[in-house]
């Protein structure tokens, strides 16, 4: 239909466009914190500054090909929007699947996406925080060498880095936050809802709901309420918690180690869980989560099913190892 395929170009289009503009935001944060240190120019970034951030998995490759026109900070900068924005090209055949179902339409992509954009943001920010030059690697010995950069410029490259860990996850646990409870209070105005009638309908519904904001669409004053559970549309929960742990533990030490950062990437695992328990029995969700579950788990296969069919590779960011445990 001519109509749909103008529909379909127009949000092509306006989605092509923020993503340009996320990869410029990327780029002007990493740019501005190279920039900061003596002797580093953002358009010649030395190879031993490049391995530092391969090292912290920051970026996966060194460099984006010989054919290729993209400079190293724009490789970065890209694979931080693919990480933290939505490609639906990412999502799995099973969540494509449940699309294809009327009554769903395209919300399980949404949340599955949701998902998984969550989870990268925690993971990218815990990278970030935890960002340190090894001064005992060959790079890091070249670095410390080299007159222009040195000790002083090493470390001032390290807060940058760390500093926009932080800010990330600051912002994400601020929107996370903000916007759930804003709809919510909005709901109730627009209902005429009370805190003390919302009280009482939350207390009366499932334990699966603790925590999660609701949205009332229909409230009589008789008792008689229709809820939406925004957790499902826009599933931030599960990662709240992980992300004011990694900003906990960097406000105390001013740098995540890797020990931290696995145990809080292993909470936002176990923060699945409530989001199965109105759809599946043990078998169709604590199956599919063992799965997902990395092998140092005592009760993970490592990405494997029993058959041994792998479900996620070790090179996979951590949203895509999280959205395979899901049921959807």
């Amino acid at each position: 239909m001519p109509l749909m395929q103008a529909f379909e170009k127009v949000y092509a289009e306006s989605d092509s466009f923020f993503k340009v503009m996320g990869v410029l935001g990327e780029r002007s944060r990493y740019g501005t914190a190279i920039g900061r240190v003596n002797g580093l120019d953002i358009n010649n970034i030395p190879d031993d500054v490049k391995q530092t951030f391969l090292d912290a998995g920051l970026v996966s490759r060194l460099s984006a090909g010989p054919d290729s026109k993209m400079t190293f900070l724009d490789m970065m900068s890209a694979q931080a929007v693919k990480e933290t924005m939505p490609m639906y090209n990412r999502i799995g055949n099973l969540v494509r699947n449940l699309d294809r179902i009327p009554i769903l339409g395209n919300f399980t992509s949404f949340a599955a996406e949701n998902i998984r954009n969550s989870a990268n943001t925690l993971s990218r920010g815990m990278k970030e925080l935890g960002y340190k030059v090894d001064l005992d690697s060959a790079a890091g010995q070249r670095l410390l060498s080299d007159p222009n950069i040195g000790e002083e410029g090493i470390r001032n490259l390290e807060r940058s880095i760390r500093g926009i860990g932080s800010q990330r996850l600051t912002s994400y646990l601020a929107v996370s936050t903000a916007l759930p409870y804003a709809a919510t209070r909005a709901s109730m105005i627009a209902t005429g809802t009370t805190q003390e009638e919302m009280d009482a309908a939350q207390a009366l519904n499932p334990d699966y709901t603790n925590g999660h904001q609701l949205i009332v669409l229909n409230n009589d004053h008789r008792g008689k309420m229709q809820f939406a559970d925004q957790s499902y549309v826009a599933p931030f929960s599960f990662v709240t918690d992980p992300v004011r742990a990694a900003l906990q533990a960097y406000q105390e030490k001013g740098v995540l180690n890797k020990s931290e950062a696995e145990k809080i990437a292993s909470a936002a695992f176990a923060g699945l869980s409530g989001y199965a328990e109105p759809f599946g029995s043990e078998s169709l969700f604590f199956e599919r989560l063992r799965n997902a579950l990395p092998s140092d788990n005592p009760i993970g296969r490592g990405g494997r099913t029993p058959q041994g069919a792998p479900i996620w590779d070790d090179s996979d960011d951590l949203g895509t190892k999280i959205s395979r445990g899901l049921p959807m």
